[in-house]
């Protein structure tokens, strides 16, 4: 693991097994507890997470490790290889449509058919599904493979996730302190009469692989 971990959020790293760790991203359309359910015919279940990067983080650990399966595959004569999909995703077909999408990124959406392990920020456990939402940003630890079905691609395989840090749930969740004030002996001050919040009851409310071998 790198000496510096703000530096493997920046950028991740690969693992000596052929693993990469991300770095980190905003999660979007969490199934890490329960696999998301398929109802294609002959399809199955899977865990997975949309890994939605800020714009202008730099993928190259997980391009390359795209890129090394391709050749693995088919070598490096770029002539002879099929047209398959990329496990890069622009973000811009969902700006205006889903939350937390920025023109210009990218995301990958890694699957497992196992359940992966799921950690907070000092790898203990998290056994509450509720505290990894889509808004919350995280790490993933993710394998490349190749798959040839229906269609010809690269894929990741979710192997474990880390949850670095809250953040502005996308869906209709709030987070508790967004709204809620301290009140009785968790305050400064005692709240009025009638309103909890402390503050009069008139006051008004004020106030995104492409080309994975570039």
């Amino acid at each position: 693991m790198p000496v510096d971990p703000n530096e493997y959020l920046k950028k991740g790293y690969r693992m000596d097994n052929g693993n990469v760790v991300t770095p980190e991203f905003r999660a979007s359309y969490v199934f890490l507890f329960q696999p998301r359910s398929n109802k294609k015919p002959g399809k199955t279940s899977k865990y997975c997470c949309n890994m939605v990067f800020p714009v202008g983080t730099d993928l190259t650990v997980l391009k390359k490790a795209a890129y090394d399966v391709v050749v693995k595959q088919f070598g490096v004569d770029q002539s002879v290889w099929p047209k398959f999909k990329s496990p890069c995703k622009s973000q811009d077909d969902r700006v205006g449509k889903d939350k937390g999408y920025e023109s210009g990124g990218e995301y990958i959406i890694p699957n497992s058919n196992n359940r992966p392990g799921v950690v907070d920020a000092a790898v203990k456990p998290i056994l509450n599904a509720a505290d990894v939402y889509g808004g919350c940003y995280g790490v993933a630890m993710v394998r490349a493979y190749w798959y040839d079905n229906d269609q010809k691609g690269v894929g990741f395989e979710l192997v474990n996730f880390q949850k670095t840090r809250d953040g502005e749930p996308l869906g209709n969740r709030s987070l508790p302190e967004s709204g809620f004030q301290p009140v009785g002996s968790g305050g400064d001050s005692a709240p009025m009469p009638g309103n909890p919040f402390g503050a009069p009851a008139s006051a008004a409310p004020t106030g995104h692989l492409g080309d994975i071998f570039k």
